[in-house]
């Protein structure tokens, strides 16, 4: 859809197909943000969600990692575009969101107070736009169990328990991606259960003792195979679903029965102390990145050499490998995740500044980490390049090249590279792409 007072702006749209039964009828809406300004891709996602409750969904294809001001436009012209051409129930505007685009959706609840809910995906709040104790909106938060931001939302989860703000975080197998759609729409009926909780809808009862029949009769069985913790887990989810809009004597008795079993205590302590050392990992993973530009500048700050970082990855994998339990081997995963994924950011966020020398090393941590990806030897052999080493440079994209860049395409239409084509040792590099 193209907006009507801005051309540059669009977005993928999709309606329920009762949209059209009721010309009086008015629809709740979610407007999702992507990270890379992919708004048909949770358009897609929430397909089957805004069929079965009747969801407008608008994903915009301008927001994306960046500058706020943009951001903040893209979101208000597709909002007003939407709500000028379609009959929206403006008591219940949503927002959702991916890893930034996450970030955008909960930065709009904050800074207009008028949307009702957000999903945030593989990310909480901006440090800009932080949640606060009046804040009138509920969040539920979905993040894959190998994320590198997992640590980050299950630490959101006990933030908004301070500031009284009705949340949930759902953890989803998967790394650091859109969730599915069956997962999405377990979310959406989330939302629904709020809408009826704060009296925003007529309550479903049939939608609603479903859900709590089909839960208990988990919660039991999980009981019976004498899988407490995981129980456990699924009583939680009941309870935040139904709470407010449902008696829940009988779930309260069974959570406060499993609170006293030695394997729900057990895996509760085991699980915080692995969030709480995956958090040390963390910070000592930032605290080495960030001497590097410290060390630029001053020529003083230490740095950790390569070594450092090859052990890094080493006790990562041996989590993965040889760890005591599936949460250790998460934890592995997550770890590996975050420190190549940061070693990107840092590259990026280095590029056209005073530090953009350290970009190299960024990259080489980025490849000890990644060893079978491509790209950073590819932007290695660019930044060589601009340094005038072109044999460095060549050797990097051969190894580029060894990993599986098949496109010369990508060298000879790159302003930098470019230079290397003309040299003889590139003829052959070429050549191997080109088969």
């Amino acid at each position: 859809m193209q907006c009507l007072s801005d051309s540059t702006h669009n977005y993928a749209l999709y309606l329920p197909t009762n949209y059209y039964d009721d010309p009086e009828a008015e629809f709740p809406v979610i407007y999702a943000f992507d990270a890379a300004a992919r708004g048909v891709m949770p358009v897609e996602l929430f397909r089957d969600a805004a069929e079965k409750y009747g969801y407008i969904i608008a994903g915009s294809n301008v927001s994306e990692n960046g500058p706020w001001e943009p951001i903040l436009k893209a979101a208000e012209t597709m909002m007003k575009d939407v709500e000028a051409r379609f009959r929206v129930d403006k008591a219940r505007r949503y927002t959702t969101g991916f890893s930034g685009g996450a970030r955008v959706a909960t930065s709009l609840a904050v800074l207009y107070g008028t949307f009702e809910g957000v999903i945030g995906c593989g990310a909480g709040f901006s440090p800009n736009y932080p949640p606060y104790f009046d804040l009138q909106t509920c969040y539920i938060g979905l993040v894959g169990n190998c994320d590198f931001n997992y640590q980050e939302m299950m630490h959101l989860g006990e933030w908004l328990s301070k500031f009284n703000i009705d949340h949930y975080i759902y953890e989803f197998s998967g790394g650091h991606e859109w969730p599915p759609a069956e997962v999405i729409t377990n979310a959406v009926t989330w939302l629904e259960f709020k809408a009826m909780k704060n009296e925003l809808k007529w309550t479903d009862y049939n939608l609603r003792e479903e859900y709590y029949e089909n839960h208990m009769a988990l919660i039991n069985s999980l009981i019976k195979q004498g899988n407490y913790y995981a129980a456990y887990e699924e009583a939680l989810e009941l309870k935040s679903f139904l709470d407010g809009i449902r008696k829940l004597d009988e779930l309260d008795a069974i959570l406060n029965d499993l609170k006293t079993k030695e394997d729900v205590r057990k895996e509760s302590a085991r699980l915080r102390q692995i969030l709480e050392e995956e958090r040390t990992y963390y910070k000592g993973y930032m605290d080495a990145f960030a001497a590097y530009r410290r060390n630029y500048e001053d020529s003083m700050t230490p740095v950790v050499p390569l070594s450092w970082w090859k052990e890094q990855v080493k006790l990562a994998l041996n989590k993965i490998d040889k760890g005591d339990s599936y949460a250790e081997t998460l934890l592995g995963r997550r770890m590996i995740d975050f420190m190549w994924r940061t070693a990107y950011q840092q590259y990026e966020s280095v590029l056209g500044t005073e530090f953009e020398p350290v970009s190299r090393d960024y990259l080489e941590i980025w490849a000890l980490i990644q060893p079978d990806a491509i790209t950073p030897y590819f932007y290695l052999a660019k930044y060589f390049t601009g340094q005038g080493k072109y044999s460095k440079a060549l050797s990097y994209l051969q190894l580029a090249v060894d990993k599986g860049l098949h496109d010369p395409a990508l060298i000879e239409n790159d302003t930098v590279l470019v230079r290397l084509v003309s040299l003889p040792e590139y003829q052959r590099i070429g050549a191997r792409m080109g088969n």
